[in-house]
């Protein structure tokens, strides 16, 4: 099962597809290149487990992720192969 998407972002070659899923505390990646020819959750590359309630993704050039976590109170942050959770931060 999938919760509602809180937030979409493209990596920067627009290549991947970062949805948010607010209520399983994840991010989804897609491959956007494949996603015509998919059905249901057919192009899922990956889940990344972040903080409660992710509501924000933002990506900078480089592929760096960060996710803010709104019930966590924290950002979550990947590094640019959006497979390594690099750090997480709380006030």
């Amino acid at each position: 099962n999938s919760d509602s998407a809180a937030a979409v972002a493209f990596s920067p070659r627009g290549d991947y597809l970062l949805v948010a899923l607010q209520g399983n505390d994840e991010v989804v990646v897609f491959d956007a290149l494949t996603l015509d020819g998919t059905t249901g959750l057919g192009g899922i590359v990956t889940r990344l487990a972040v903080g409660a309630a992710p509501q924000a993704i933002a990506i900078d050039a480089n592929g760096r992720i960060a996710v803010q976590n709104f019930l966590g109170r924290s950002v979550t942050l990947f590094d640019g192969t959006i497979k390594e959770n690099i750090a997480r931060l709380s006030p």
